[in-house]
């Protein structure tokens, strides 16, 4: 299964912004490891998303078994398991917002000598009538 090459994680909790803000945002791929993709933060580029043990990771360091942000899987892509769970200074959270969305970048390009494009996500495209 080939995973997106870009991902974008969104949360709209307050405590988890709080706690981790810099581990939002856009994510691209940098490569794979055990067939998962290993994501590394378009801001930071110390912050990566990988898999490890069981459990997909936010975190700063890849290969271990451990992140400030967490999710139990067995997923072979980070967009599909849900809930995700945070450490906090109140120990371990659980986020039902945090949502990490893929971005495959699918391009339509409406004529033929391909002078616009226009960028849909890939829910967009699996609604497209072709």
């Amino acid at each position: 299964m080939e995973c997106c090459g870009s991902l974008n994680v969104t949360s709209s909790s307050d405590h988890l912004k709080l706690n981790h803000p810099y581990a939002l945002g856009v994510y691209r791929k940098i490569g794979v490891c055990g067939g998962r993709s290993i994501y590394q933060n378009s801001d930071n580029s110390d912050i990566f998303i990988y898999y490890g043990c069981g459990r997909w990771f936010i975190g700063l360091q890849i290969g271990v078994c451990g992140g400030w942000i967490f999710t139990p899987s067995l997923s072979m892509c980070v967009h599909e398991p849900v809930p995700w769970k945070y450490v906090s200074d109140n120990g371990v959270q659980t986020d039902l917002t945090l949502r990490v969305k893929e971005d495959c970048g699918f391009h339509i390009y409406p004529d033929s000598n391909y002078s616009k494009t226009e960028h849909i996500s890939k829910d967009s495209a699996e609604n497209i009538e072709w």
